[in-house]
């Protein structure tokens, strides 16, 4: 006979323990996961580091349930890392910060042994991590419980990151020498063919034996993708099918379950916040004002994301070659962004420009009057300019996937074109006067971004193929808490 405490458990619905790799880009999406599955009725421990939950919620802030969310409760483990600004660059503390999450795994085993020991809480039964820290699998496996792998990039960088070993073997890194950056890359199954100078920045150095990060990938990074329970992916499968076929024959067990976004935002609903409502920036409240004062799909909204540091002279002939057509533009421009080129504006914003420390992303590009996105192509940006049905005008970052990115976008979705390097102001004004116009080229850019959009709300449907990946997954977790999910 099962005890009174067994019988209560199995009556207890499944329990997420979620932990995410600590920046904004990674952050977001599994957001969204845990919501789409606290409506499903999963009780969800979402983990942050203490800087990253202090940033969120505040300073000495405990366990925190989320107003939006009340079924996702909010825990926290020490990074090691040394206090820092809220502001700070990502990028110039990569190493620090992917050394310090090596470190982890003791605090996190901690956290997960203490929630299984209580009875405020059903049994955790499943572990949701980023894909980025396969370590997790022996947190996961010390209690004996699933692991399940998110992917947070597009599924032809899942494809690069996994098959490095692929791109050694056929020569094309370690990079001996510049010209190699010039060749046509056709090995891996499912990767659209691409110059090398476009594939995953961390391989693209000169010496691998003494580079962290390509070291971190070759022996660490994406792993262990096998000994995963579930692989979810942020992507649907009518976006990029081969790729999604070709990354299932290496990972059987790989659901692609998004776009995670907001199906209200992928409904037209306009002027949506982004969906959980937490961010590790404070974001400006006064853009939709600002863009409501303008007419339909008239303003540029230019953003970098949370890492990518744009040169000085860059952002000077950006801003020039705006000028030159006189577009009004929203600029979103971090503190640690300091650019003389923009501080007039800074100070002194007009009808004309706007520049902010932080904006709301989604709100701003499912605005009517945002015409084009200058992006620096991260994987986020493309799904929510999508999601307004946006076209692109890519400026990748030398940073991860960035640049694939911008190679979709261009050359396999058709979906915007890409700025030269180095910009000069004279391309961005024949660029943005193609794009944010009314001529024939910046009507089928649009309506091949509202085609995708469209795709993606199909997979969201309750018969399309994110919704049929998502329970399969839903339901195994149930079956794994022993109940029935209906």
């Amino acid at each position: 006979m099962l005890s009174a405490k067994m019988q209560q458990q199995q009556q207890q619905p499944p329990h997420a323990l979620m932990f995410p790799y600590p920046v904004q880009g990674h952050i977001n999406p599994m957001m969204q996961l845990a919501k789409n599955m606290a409506d499903r009725g999963f009780y969800v421990t979402f983990v942050n580091t203490d800087q990253n939950h202090e940033r969120m919620f505040g300073k000495g802030s405990t366990a925190v349930v989320g107003e939006t969310m009340p079924n996702v409760h909010f825990e926290h483990i020490p990074d090691g890392m040394p206090k820092r600004p809220d502001h700070v660059n990502v990028t110039g503390i990569l190493v620090e910060m992917t050394t310090a999450i090596l470190a982890l795994s003791g605090p996190l085993a901690n956290l997960v042994r203490r929630i299984m020991n209580t009875e405020e809480c059903p049994p955790v039964t499943c572990i949701v991590s980023d894909a980025f820290c396969s370590w997790v699998q022996d947190v996961a496996d010390i209690f004996n419980i699933p692991r399940v792998a998110f992917w947070t990039s597009p599924v032809h960088a899942n494809l690069a990151y996994t098959f490095l070993s692929t791109l050694q073997s056929h020569g094309h890194i370690p990079v001996k020498d510049k010209s190699q950056l010039q060749e046509t890359v056709e090995c891996i199954n499912g990767i659209a063919p691409m110059r090398l100078d476009d594939y995953i920045s961390f391989y693209l150095i000169d010496d691998p034996s003494s580079d962290f990060l390509f070291q971190w990938h070759l022996r660490l990074g994406m792993k262990r993708s096998e000994e995963a329970a579930f692989n979810l992916g942020n992507n649907f499968e009518a976006l990029e099918y081969e790729a999604c076929r070709a990354f299932k024959e290496f990972v059987p067990n790989f659901l692609p379950i998004g776009p995670l976004l907001s199906v209200d935002i992928l409904q037209c609903k306009p002027h949506m916040e982004a969906p959980a409502g937490i961010s590790l920036m404070v974001e400006d409240a006064t853009c939709n004002e600002w863009l409501s004062k303008h007419e339909k799909a008239s303003v540029v909204y230019v953003s970098f994301g949370s890492m990518v540091n744009m040169p000085e002279e860059e952002v000077a002939n950006i801003i020039l070659g705006l000028e030159m057509i006189g577009a009004p533009f929203l600029w979103v421009a971090r503190p640690d962004q300091s650019s003389a080129a923009l501080s007039r504006f800074r100070e002194s914003p007009s009808h004309q420009v706007l520049v902010v420390s932080w904006a709301p992303q989604i709100a701003v590009l499912t605005h009517p009057s945002v015409g084009l996105f200058i992006s620096h192509c991260g994987w986020n940006s493309f799904l929510e300019s999508m999601a307004g049905g946006v076209p692109i005008l890519a400026k990748p970052g030398a940073f991860a996937e960035q640049r694939m990115n911008a190679h979709y976008i261009e050359e396999v979705w058709k979906v915007g074109h890409r700025l030269p390097d180095p910009v000069s102001a004279c391309a961005v004004k024949s660029l943005v006067s193609s794009l944010l116009g009314s001529s024939t080229e910046a009507a089928d850019m649009k309506r091949r971004m509202l085609k995708i959009k469209e795709s993606a709300r199909d997979a969201l449907t309750p018969e399309g193929s994110s919704i049929t990946n998502f329970d399969i997954f839903v339901n195994d977790m149930y079956r794994r808490a022993g109940m029935t999910y209906s």
